[in-house]
């Protein structure tokens, strides 16, 4: 029998990356995969200034 994978996306366009990551947790989130199309993003309202990592 297969395991079943649940997957959900967010977006964060207008989130602070303290709100983004605030949301994740509050909702259970325990693991998390980043994409994006291009290595650079013009959101830079997401983390201004500052890493996420």
């Amino acid at each position: 029998m297969a395991n079943i994978i649940e997957l959900f996306t967010i977006g964060f366009a207008g989130k602070s990356a303290e709100r983004f990551f605030t949301l994740l947790m509050e909702n259970g989130v325990r693991r998390g995969i980043f994409f994006a199309a291009g290595a650079i993003s013009g959101k830079k309202m997401f983390a201004p200034g500052k890493s996420m990592l």
